[in-house]
């Protein structure tokens, strides 16, 4: 046995077996076959010897992407002090690819010393290793690349690369910076910073979502609704109650879906006033936003909603019921009723919803839907009939 003196650890006979290999292996990585190239460079990377991090340096060089790709994994691979001091020089190579994947390799390495280097390469004049460092930047998760990557979501060519980046860095620094940045006055970058917000998913990002909410542009307003809603935290629900009544109806509608998937039993009076809006989208989305909640106060709005001129309501009271199931004995005379309805559509979910209620009595008045004179119809009342009955 032998001890490796740059880092004192002891070296197997299996280790220096494999250490006899690395000159031929060093010798294929310029041959003219791009396949036994990056192979060649993929084998060092697990042999891992110090002595390749030269010729795999200068590997990066190499026209074929596949052989660049190998190199750089190899060198993550080797993963020692001298390597990354190498990849950190490499960033200010003059061969962009060169750049691109010094960076790249950084970031699997989550190379700490690499954040000043990757920030200043952020201003690269190649969009590849832009993105490389931006990426790289995220992967490592340093509190020092946020002002970097806040500018960088100013760079159209990489700002989702930047989205994704500062959504893994989830500090009080980003969450602030982000929240300035929603007045920028390049709306794209207001877009990226409140989706940003959203995709960092955190309670102390609701505040700065809720302030977006009164966003003088409809698609930022619609964005932290949307972000608010894949949060799903109770503290949003007043904020989304007084969205619903956003002038746009594309927000007030996305403000009804986002308290159905928040499910809060608070929204159900919102939700029910806004069941006589007069667009008949945010109308629709109301019913189904009660449908998710299907407490007993939004069943009971949902039944109201069943008995509305309007058809599209009816339709969604319908199909909102039908989901919600066996919480519903109560609701079964309006059902009953609502197999008699003009629609079709609405008799078809009512057959469903008494279906998966599974109240004996209610077999009379499925049977007699077996003659209306929509097929669809006919087998949902089927369909209910056997479930009924496979339960007794």
């Amino acid at each position: 046995m032998s001890i490796n003196k740059d880092n004192g650890t002891a070296k197997t006979l299996g280790d220096l077996v494999l250490e006899v290999a690395v000159p031929g292996l060093l010798k294929a990585l310029k041959d003219p076959n791009e396949y036994l190239r990056a192979q060649a460079a993929e084998v060092l990377g697990n042999i891992g010897s110090e002595a390749a991090i030269s010729v795999l340096l200068n590997a990066l060089e190499d026209p074929d992407d596949y052989v660049r790709y190998s190199a750089s994994k190899a060198l993550v691979k080797i993963n020692t002090e001298t390597a990354t001091v190498c990849l950190i020089k490499s960033l200010e190579h003059s061969n962009e690819d060169v750049r691109a994947s010094a960076a790249r390799a950084l970031g699997n390495l989550k190379s700490e010393t690499s954040s000043l280097s990757l920030l200043k390469a952020l201003e690269d004049s190649n969009v590849e290793v832009r993105a490389s460092a931006t990426v790289a930047l995220g992967d490592i998760g340093l509190e020092i690349a946020v002002p970097g990557l806040l500018k960088a979501l100013e760079d159209s060519s990489i700002r989702w690369k930047a989205v994704d980046a500062l959504a893994k860095i989830k500090t009080e620094s980003t969450i602030a910076g982000l929240s300035k940045l929603l007045e920028h006055p390049d709306k794209a970058v207001c877009k990226m910073a409140a989706k940003v917000l959203g995709y960092i998913g955190s309670e102390v990002a609701i505040p700065e979502l809720l302030k977006a909410l009164e966003h003088h542009d409809e698609d930022i307003r619609e964005i932290a609704i949307e972000a608010l809603g894949e949060m799903r935290s109770e503290a949003a629900t007043p904020g989304l109650l007084k969205a619903l009544e956003d002038p746009i109806v594309q927000v007030s509608g996305n403000a009804a879906d986002a308290l159905g998937k928040i499910g809060s039993e608070v929204a159900v009076p919102g939700l029910i006033k806004a069941l006589k809006y007069p667009n008949k989208y945010v109308r629709r989305r109301a019913v189904h936003a009660l449908g998710k909640i299907g407490s007993e106060a939004a069943i009971s709005g949902l039944l109201i909603a069943l008995e509305y001129s309007n058809e599209d309501i009816r339709e969604s009271a319908a199909e909102a019921l039908c989901n919600i199931g066996l919480k519903l004995d109560r609701a079964v005379p309006r059902l009953l009723k609502a197999l008699k309805d003009p629609n079709k559509y609405v008799r078809n979910c009512a057959a469903k919803a008494l279906g998966n209620i599974g109240l004996e009595e209610t077999i009379p008045s499925l049977v007699e839907a077996l003659s209306d004179e929509y097929d669809s119809v006919c087998l949902s009342a089927i369909t209910a009939i056997d479930k009924i009955c496979s339960r007794h």
